[in-house]
Order: structure tokens, then sequence, then C-alpha cells
């Protein structure tokens, strides 16, 4: 029954990194084919998220929907 919300601050080097990851998904353009090499960025990215162990609480996340799928997963964990 014990919760605390704690404040993070990224370094420059992992702001950087997330900058970059951002970046490379802002970049994708709807109907645009993905090379295998972009599906394997995608994935490594997916599997690097669900491995961090961060969480996030799907019932305070603003929606984000893609052709009216959520990108949150059912269980409401990355």
């Amino acid at each position: 029954g014990f919760e605390l919300s704690v404040s993070l601050r990224l370094t420059e080097e992992a702001q950087k990194n997330w900058q970059e990851q951002i970046d490379f998904i802002e970049s994708l353009k709807d109907s645009k084919r993905l090379t295998d090499a972009e599906i394997e960025q995608i994935q490594g990215l997916a599997q690097m998220l669900r491995q961090s162990g961060y969480k996030i609480d799907t019932d305070e996340a603003p929606q984000i929907t893609i052709e009216n799928k959520s990108v949150f997963s059912e269980t409401k964990d990355l």
C-alpha cells in the first residue's frame, strides 16, 4: 500500500539518446513501408522498454491511438 512519486532528471547522455529515439519515431511517415532494419529497431526499442522496469499507469496517461488501436497494452505495462 506504499506509493512513492519521484521526479527524475535525465543526464545529458540519456536525454540525447531519448531524443534520438523520439526523432526516429517521428520520422516514420503514415502509409510508409518500413524496411527490415526499421522494424528491427522498433522491436529492439520496445523490448528495451519492456525490460526497463518502467511501468505506465495508463489510467492517468493521455489516450494515444493509432488506427483506432491504443498504443498501451491491455495489461497496462510496456
